[in-house]
């Protein structure tokens, strides 16, 4: 299912290449901002001018990046969530993939992290530009399945799904907002994490 994302659109293999130029460049830890249209295409092997043949600009050239490495992320969502046992089990599967995302600097995590560059892109873009949208959709049918199973268990109350989603997107948003933003010394990952998932059943109780 997530596999196949954007089944129907097909990459050429240049344009691949710069998806995970940019990929690789922000997991070493490069702000979004900072990037170059010459290193992205000197990262991904080919000319700058090549660039401009599929891209207009540097934010199309993100946009890219971001659906590319969007369907990656949560083809690897699923895979995890297939793997999980359990309600309890699939909400802290949930988050340590938004954990893992961040380590990982991926793309679209950016959309959590304090990058002016993210907000000078966006104005770059077209409103309906960001791939977002049918990420949206895939996710939720990953968290329909996380809460069709929290019901079955007697964990959470039945409830229009709506209220679900509304629970456990505030959770990962304050849950990726500790880790892009708000570390402290004083609140383990682990703890933030823990925080997150009981804050969620007891929205749905």
């Amino acid at each position: 299912m997530a596999a196949n994302l954007w089944e129907e659109k097909t990459y050429p293999p240049k344009v691949i290449a710069m998806n995970e130029a940019v990929i690789s460049l922000l997991a070493e830890g490069r702000e979004l901002g900072s990037l170059r249209v010459s290193e992205i295409t000197q990262r991904a092997g080919i000319g700058k001018g090549t660039a401009y043949e599929y891209f207009k600009s540097k934010a199309e050239i993100i946009v890219s990046a971001m659906e590319y490495d969007l369907a990656k992320q949560i083809a690897r969502l699923a895979e995890i969530e297939e793997n999980a046992t359990g309600f309890h089990e699939r909400l802290e599967a949930l988050m340590n993939w938004v954990a893992e995302s961040f380590r990982k600097h991926s793309v679209f995590t950016y959309a959590f992290r304090r990058d002016e560059g993210v907000r000078e892109m966006s104005k770059e873009l077209e409103p309906d530009a960001c791939p977002f949208s049918a990420g949206r959709a895939e996710i939720h049918k990953i968290l329909e399945q996380v809460l069709v199973i929290g019901e079955q268990e007697g964990i959470i109350k039945k409830m229009d799904h709506y209220f679900g989603f509304v629970a456990i997107y505030s959770q990962l948003m304050i849950f990726s907002m500790y880790l892009g933003n708000m570390q402290t010394e004083n609140i383990t990952e682990e703890e933030a994490r823990e925080f997150a998932v009981n804050s969620i059943i007891k929205m749905l109780n």
